[in-house]
């Protein structure tokens, strides 16, 4: 379905001036940490499929800065490339290694 869209955007020459974002939803825990939900700042749970193609920037060479994500008050958590920290509203925190 992607590759078709991407198609008719090539054959009506509007590829050059059209941006594409695909993205998913990230679904539900399955039982990690005695966990059934997704309401969570783990890294299963903020792990999603995010891809955008904007004609203009163009740069294959480009780094992505850290990212920062929140879920409802009081709950944050920040991802490095090797660490993750999490801070919740229930006074809890907890610092992942991820490399």
């Amino acid at each position: 379905m992607v590759g078709v869209a991407l198609d008719a955007l090539k054959d009506g020459k509007r590829e050059e001036n059209t941006v594409i974002a695909l993205l998913s939803d990230h679904g539900f825990h399955l039982g990690e940490n005695e966990h059934w939900r997704k309401r969570t700042l783990w890294e299963e749970a903020t792990r999603v499929p995010l891809m955008i193609r904007v004609p203009l920037l163009r740069d294959p060479g480009r780094t992505w800065k850290p990212a920062i994500t929140s879920h409802l008050p009081g709950n944050r958590s920040a991802r490095s490339e090797d660490l993750r920290y999490t801070a919740c509203r229930e006074d809890s925190e907890g610092l992942g290694d991820h490399a």
